[in-house]
């Protein structure tokens, strides 16, 4: 699952489980271009379904991660846990077809 967590209170003040044989890898975030605050953004995450043996691009808004993902898109190839991300401001990686309908739906 996914978690916000207060550093300063010690405790968890949003939190998102996936449905059964579901499995959110690492997420990255992703910010706004514009807005303050350190949740303005998405995070965007590959979740594996361990049953159907597939994978989904998912994006979360970080304000509200109890609302669970905001846009899901099946990839055509399961991703499996080793697969870790970085947010490198002005880095543009490839745009494939996928990760540009995952965008139009948010």
């Amino acid at each position: 699952g996914l978690a916000k967590v207060d550093v300063k209170k010690e405790k968890v003040v949003e939190q998102w489980r996936p449905r059964q044989h579901e499995f959110l890898g690492e997420v990255a975030f992703c910010p706004r271009t514009s807005g303050v605050g350190e949740d303005n953004g998405y995070l965007v995450g590959y979740l594996l379904n361990g049953k159907a043996k597939s994978s989904e691009l998912v994006f979360f808004d970080a304000k509200a991660i109890n609302s669970g993902p905001i846009s899901r898109t099946k990839l055509n190839y399961m991703v499996n846990f080793s697969l870790h991300g970085t947010f490198v401001p002005g880095f543009t990686p490839e745009m494939t077809s996928e990760v540009v309908s995952a965008f139009q739906n948010l």
